[in-house]
């Protein structure tokens, strides 16, 4: 009987290891495509305030500023 619950204690040692892997693995695909739709977001609002909301001038992280703050404001 001990060999039995040894050998069980041994595959949930293996199982946790396993999970952890899986685990992991999932974080770092999650964290992947999570900065490259935050990165294509980003590009996109800079693209947009830059063409369509800038002033003479001035820079996108200017207007981006001038911007919140008027937001704030409300």
């Amino acid at each position: 009987m001990s060999k039995f619950i040894e050998e069980n204690k041994r595959i949930a040692q293996d199982m946790v290891k396993a999970e952890k892997t899986v685990e992991d693995s999932v974080v770092k695909g999650y964290k992947a495509v999570e900065e490259a739709v935050v990165g294509a977001y980003r590009r996109i609002e800079d693209g947009f305030v830059g063409k369509f909301l800038t002033r003479e001038g001035e820079s996108v992280e200017d207007a981006k500023a001038r911007l919140n703050h008027r937001e704030e404001e409300k």
